[in-house]
Parts: structure tokens; sequence; C-alpha cells
């Protein structure tokens, strides 16, 4: 049985394309997982995750924020759900999964996604001051 790194490794390669990383779905993922009982170390795991995608297949990182929420539906057994909504400042744990992300792929554009309760201008500045060019040393 492949992993789920292996599976889009291959995919991609064999596609011939390159993908989208979206350090913030990452993160998503493994807060939902950990409200579900593991992963323990959120950050961690989403840190693992990339160390596992070939560094050839990246064509793109982004950057986004969630939101926690009540879920309002009785089959989630859970107190929140993470919802990935893209209507805020990124948190510090999406900035260390981006770190590790430009670290393994220095030179993958990047985006920020903040498409919903739009942040002033000035606001957006600061957060995209905060994102390395994909020509600049790290």
């Amino acid at each position: 049985m492949l992993t789920e790194t292996a599976f889009l490794s291959t995919r991609v390669q064999r596609a011939g394309c390159a993908r989208l990383v979206d350090v913030n779905t990452l993160n998503v993922n493994a807060l939902n997982d950990r409200i579900q009982g593991a992963p323990d170390d959120p950050v961690q795991h989403c840190r693992d995750w990339l160390d596992a995608i070939d560094t050839e297949l990246a064509g793109e990182i982004h950057l986004a924020e969630h939101s926690h929420v009540l879920p309002e539906s009785a089959d989630w057994p859970q107190d929140e759900i993470a919802i990935d909504d893209h209507g805020s400042r990124m948190c510090d744990a999406v900035w260390q999964i981006f770190d590790q992300a430009v670290a393994r792929w220095r030179r993958v554009p990047n985006l920020i996604d903040w498409d919903a309760d739009m942040a002033p201008l000035d606001e957006l500045l600061v957060q995209s001051a905060q994102v390395p060019r994909a020509d600049a040393p790290r």
C-alpha cells in the first residue's frame, strides 16, 4: 500500500506536472486528525509530510489561514473543527510549516491566499513582506 505522499508523487510524475503545496491545507488536515486523536504534533506531522515529497515536484507554495468552528452536525464527534477559510493573518504554525517548505523548495513561487474577510492593504503588505522571493537566498 502506498503512503499518501508516495501516491501523490507518483501521480504528479505520471501527469508530468508540478504540485501545488498548500501549507495551510496540510496544517488543517493535521489539526483535524489531531482533534480526532492523532497526530500529537500537527506541525511536525506537516514537516514530515513535506520531507516525504520529491523536491522536483513542487511548482508553487500557497499560504493561508484557517479558523476553528463548532460543528453544526451531530456526525462530528469533537468540539471543534479547523476550516481552511483563507480569512485571517497566518498563525505561527503555518509560518513554521512554510519555512520548512521554503527550505526544501527555495526557488518555487509562493502565494498568500487571503480571500475572505479581507484585511486592509497595509496588513496584506506586512504579510507579503514576510514571504521570501523565490529567487532570494534564504
